[in-house]
């Protein structure tokens, strides 16, 4: 049986909202209104350029739910559907699902996927736990149990280039019941952020401190960690951002030594007012209508795509699942602000060294079940966005 923090989280998670019934409160991280960077180009809204586009056909005995995360190898994908516990293998060239991998009982709640193309590898990072598959036949090769202590709080994970270890966006709370006890303002104190999976003996360990001790509202972003490794030669760096704040870290891999880079842009939202703990779902969803969350934050080369989004007002029946308005910022690897406010079609739900890749559902947005949906390959670039 799940708990209900376990069933509450689900429902989030395959909702793909960013309110929920938890969170923080007020404007914690003690930053004031102020201006945007200034970006060398501002996207202004105008959408991303799609490089490739594969329509999916699912069985019509089983549509599809929200998207929780992909992977690509060529001409197959792998995607995760957290409603069903699945993961699905997918011809894109015949834009058709050839399967299941891994059976039912063996993940609960899939958050992301990689794919080692080279080693016939995939690794679902789900609830709990890490478990790797053999891409080409779907056999389970091992399991890897993550601490009680660490939920799985964003959609990223990188695989490093030895390919003997995983790291992860996660968020090891600091007590239990620390979301309902620590005060707004610290919030995270004594909390850390991301998670290293070692591939040779399954020990994991925390990786940085928070970007930001407190959140701008009590709200399901809140929760929201991204960690992501860019390597690079020798070198490496961290990535690393909290749902609600306004700032990503860059740190010098297995250093304190890190940049703190304002992320906002013209159309990052923040109007500033205080969402207090206990506000009721209309509460939060209002609130998330006029405030932006950091959904993510990838390496691409020397580029740093950040993907930030508010919820649409609410339009049609009452119940109907949310529509969001996504949008990507790059910087350089030194923070410089390069291109604001490229509009994506949804949340970007997988990635590789060069393009990362969103789910669009087509006209009325993301519905509960979907019988045919779009994977898209857009490469995060002074380029990347069209016309408006």
């Amino acid at each position: 049986m799940r708990s209900p923090w376990q069933s509450l989280v689900s429902w989030c998670v395959w909702s793909g909202t960013i309110i929920g019934l938890f969170g923080c409160s007020g404007h914690a991280n003690g930053s004031e209104k102020r201006p945007a960077p200034r970006f060398a180009m501002d996207a202004g809204g105008a959408p991303a350029t799609i490089t490739d586009r594969w329509r999916i056909q699912f069985p019509a005995d089983h549509p599809a739910g929200i998207v929780t995360a992909l992977a690509r190898c060529g001409g197959m994908a792998f995607v995760a559907d957290v409603r069903a516990d699945a993961i699905y293998r997918v011809d894109l060239a015949r834009g058709e699902v050839l399967g299941r991998v891994g059976r039912p009982d063996e993940f609960v709640e899939p958050h992301t996927v990689v794919a080692d193309c080279a080693a016939d590898r995939l690794y679902v990072v789900a609830w709990r736990a890490v478990v790797v598959y053999r891409m080409s036949d779907g056999t389970l090769v091992r399991t890897y149990a993550l601490p009680p202590v660490v939920s799985i709080r964003g959609g990223t994970a990188t695989l490093t280039r030895d390919h003997r270890a995983l790291y992860v966006s996660a968020l090891w709370e600091p007590a239990r019941g620390f979301s309902r006890t620590y005060p707004q303002n610290a919030l995270f104190k004594g909390a850390k952020l991301g998670l290293r999976l070692s591939l040779d003996d399954g020990k994991t360990e925390s990786m940085v401190d928070p970007v930001d001790l407190g959140c701008r509202g009590y709200a399901e972003g809140c929760w929201n960690v991204s960690f992501s490794v860019a390597e690079s030669g020798q070198n490496a760096r961290w990535l690393v951002s909290q749902g609600l704040s306004e700032r990503l870290a860059v740190y010098e891999a297995g250093t304190p030594e890190h940049r703190v880079v304002d992320i906002t842009s013209p159309l990052f939202i923040n109007d500033g007012r205080p969402l207090p703990r206990g506000a009721g779902p209309d509460a939060q969803r209002e609130w998330s209508v006029n405030n932006s969350s950091v959904d993510s934050v990838m390496p691409f080369g020397s580029v740093i795509a950040t993907i930030h989004s508010h919820i649409n007002p609410p339009k049609g029946s009452a119940g109907a699942l949310p529509q969001f308005s996504v949008f990507m910022n790059l910087h350089a690897l030194d923070g410089t602000p390069l291109v604001s406010d490229i509009r994506l079609p949804d949340f970007p739900k997988g990635r590789d060294d060069e393009s990362l890749y969103a789910v669009d559902y087509g006209e009325g947005g993301r519905r509960d079940a979907s019988k045919t949906v779009d994977i898209v390959r857009i490469v995060p670039s002074r380029k990347a966005f069209g016309s408006r």
